[in-house]
């Protein structure tokens, strides 16, 4: 099914809020921003504040300050690379795994801080939107798994 740039943000913003109403998220508000941009806060992992943006035109989902704090170059800057390529490959299930024809998912740290953009190709914003929160919702039981000291450090997760 195509969907117009309008219906693909409406699907967003609805998602986002049915999600909140679950209780998954809380909190969702959009914020204004210039531009065909379209920005929305939640809580969510962690009870930590998320920042999403929506560029349609570029056919953009982008996390923005996802992980605060985080050196570069660093080991837990480079295994966050490696476990971003790992997210597009076929060793993955179907399900859990960013389907390339579709979508593409890029991890890039600015300024000390890491984001995770996933950017439609083939895909609509309904595979967008559920590409970008199951990799982010990976990415930190990873992180939970793997490096509990980051997230102790910079989100107050217990250490045990």
């Amino acid at each position: 099914m195509t969907r117009s740039l309008s219906e693909e943000t409406d699907y967003i913003r609805s998602r986002l809020k049915h999600y909140a109403e679950r209780g998954t998220f809380s909190g969702v508000r959009e914020l204004p921003i210039r531009g065909n941009k379209h920005a929305f806060n939640f809580q969510w992992l962690l009870g930590a504040e998320f920042s999403l943006l929506w560029d349609p035109s570029r056919r953009e989902l982008l996390f923005e300050n996802l992980l605060p704090k985080l050196s570069y170059p660093s080991f837990l800057d480079r295994e966050i690379r490696r476990f971003t390529h790992e997210r597009s490959t076929s060793e993955l299930p179907e399900h859990r795994r960013v389907d390339p024809g579709k979508a593409s998912v890029r991890y890039s740290n600015r300024k000390g801080d890491g984001q995770i953009a996933v950017k439609l190709s083939n895909g609509d914003a309904v595979y967008g939107l559920k590409a970008a929160l199951t990799f982010v919702n990976d990415l930190f039981a990873w992180l939970h798994m793997y490096h509990i000291d980051y997230l102790h450090r910079e989100f107050g997760v217990p250490e045990e």
